[in-house]
């Protein structure tokens, strides 16, 4: 017989309302508020070492309609239906609706290693349909989870601080200011962190975005300068933590770092993610685009290959493509075409929900915008400051004003793309009860 019913007993705390609750229980007179039933008459019991057991014979969703009120009187997501939950359900409920962002999280959530990142998600092993890819996922409608991040209404987020900065040094390519890379390595060096997820590119593929655990300055290096495809960062968490990694900083876009965050505090102690992350830094993001399209953009354009192109930059209206035969300036709205899809419903601009967020509008071209948010990004900027690695200037109101026009600018965006969401009819219906004043 087909499984009707899954409970996760990773998940589950046998807290035993699912066993009060059952119908079919209710349905045969056993009293289930004691916790304990006999396994011949109960759908549901609690077994004395603890747990919840089901009698799929028993019961009610193998007869007729399903009930599933065990799955919505559960407190911990235990109890899941396994031809809704798993891989093809976040297939349906996301990847094909076109709001994945690509953020690697499920990657990292699924326990059997059964996903890999390419542009999307893709299953690669034996689904066990434990639903943690669904349940991690930061775009999940059904689990209404700041879909697309209205919860903190003040457009730039909480700040702390805001500075433009640029390094003593900034390495070979490194963006703007190089305060990212200088930042990070000095942590490495100091042993505040372990390991860096950074993005990268692929050797068989110039300027492909590929996810990197950086553990040294070195390694770290080799990472610096922006690239503009999809990395799926957060898988490299999974990996982080195989390998031992106890203070983890994560650098990611606007929608990677809303992953980060569900790993953080969805089922963080049975994934353990919580325990290892030591910082995130959220980067400027209008959107992010796939690599095909980057690349066909730039070979037109330029009459030159990306394996010649030394820098990629976004500046202004305009994609600069920095290359052994000279630099060149592409509308940005022709980059903007092959914006990801999901891109489309992403209202964050400046990372709001990160430790540092870091930019370059607002700032000159030699320097990065910093916004501080967090007490331990503070403490870690003041470090790098003191020790001469860096110089800043506070961001003036002006500096502010223009960085709060573009991410307005992002929610109204997002607004007009949500309210034209399948099966939606409103920004309300997607558990978002307002936009911007």
């Amino acid at each position: 017989m087909k499984k009707s019913v899954l409970i996760n007993h990773q998940l589950c705390n046998g807290c035993g309302n699912c066993v009060i609750a059952c119908p079919g229980n209710a349905s045969r007179g056993i009293d289930s508020k004691g916790g304990f039933g006999p396994r011949r008459e109960a759908a549901l019991v609690i077994g004395e070492g603890g747990g919840v057991f089901l009698d799929e014979r028993i019961c009610i969703r193998s007869l007729s309609k399903p009930c599933k009120t065990c799955r919505d009187v559960c407190p911990a997501g235990a109890v899941t239906y396994p031809d809704e939950h798993g891989f093809s359900s976040l297939e349906k409920a996301v990847i094909s609706r076109g709001i994945c962002s690509g953020c690697g999280g499920c990657v990292s959530a699924c326990p059997e290693d059964a996903i890999e990142m390419d542009e999307y998600p893709v299953l690669t092993g034996e689904c066990t349909n434990c639903g943690y890819c669904l349940l991690h996922c930061p775009r999940n409608p059904e689990e209404n989870v700041d879909l697309f991040s209205f919860k903190m209404w003040d457009t730039l987020g909480h700040i702390r601080q805001g500075f433009k900065i640029r390094a003593a040094e900034a390495p070979p390519r490194a963006q703007d200011g190089g305060f990212v890379t200088v930042l990070l390595a000095h942590l490495l060096e100091k042993g505040i962190i372990d390991a860096a997820v950074v993005t990268g590119e692929r050797e068989d593929e110039p300027w492909r975005a590929e996810a990197v655990l950086a553990a040294s300055p070195e390694e770290l290096y080799e990472t610096a300068g922006s690239k503009y495809s999809n990395s799926g960062c957060l898988q490299m968490l999974k990996k982080a933590k195989e390998e031992g990694f106890k203070r983890v900083a994560v650098v990611g876009l606007p929608c990677q770092i809303e992953g980060l965050l569900k790993l953080y505090t969805s089922s963080s102690e049975d994934l353990g993610y919580c325990n290892i992350i030591a910082l995130s830094i959220g980067l400027f993001c209008k959107g992010n685009f796939y690599y095909q399209g980057v690349k066909k953009l730039v070979e037109r354009r330029t009459g030159t290959t990306l394996s010649r192109v030394d820098k990629l930059d976004i500046k202004g209206k305009f994609f600069t493509v920095k290359a052994s035969r000279g630099s060149h300036r592409i509308p940005l709205n022709e980059l903007l075409e092959h914006k990801r899809e999901g891109c489309n419903f992403c209202s964050d601009f400046t990372s709001k929900l990160s430790d540092f967020s870091v930019g370059s509008v607002g700032s000159p071209g030699a320097f990065s915008t910093v916004i501080v948010r967090s007490s331990r990004a503070e403490k870690m900027l003041n470090l790098v400051i003191s020790e001469g690695l860096v110089e800043a200037t506070p961001l003036d109101d002006d500096d502010k004003a223009l960085i709060r026009r573009l991410a307005k600018s992002k929610v109204k965006t997002a607004l007009k793309r949500i309210n034209h969401f399948p099966e939606s009819n409103s920004v309300t219906d997607l558990g978002v009860s307002s936009p911007l004043p």
